[in-house]
């Protein structure tokens, strides 16, 4: 087994509004998620403040690995 993720599938899909986009499915062998995990929201996703900026520490088995970040609508 390889640890480099497959190419990601594009899927189309139309929201209620008959918006149409694209949606991404991530294979959990290869895609982890990174919740807080310090204070009284650990396990619990980040949320972007006013400032926009989050800093998120990962740990070491993720140094030279790909990110990505989805934001939920």
């Amino acid at each position: 087994m390889t640890n480099k993720a497959p190419p990601v599938k594009n899927l189309k899909c139309t929201d209620e509004n008959g918006i149409t986009g694209e949606s991404y499915s991530l294979d959990k062998k290869y895609w982890k998620e990174h919740v807080r995990t310090q204070r009284e929201n650990a396990g619990e996703p980040y949320i972007v403040p006013q400032s926009g900026v989050i800093c998120i520490r990962f740990p070491p088995e993720a140094v030279g690995k790909h990110v990505r970040v989805y934001v939920e609508v």
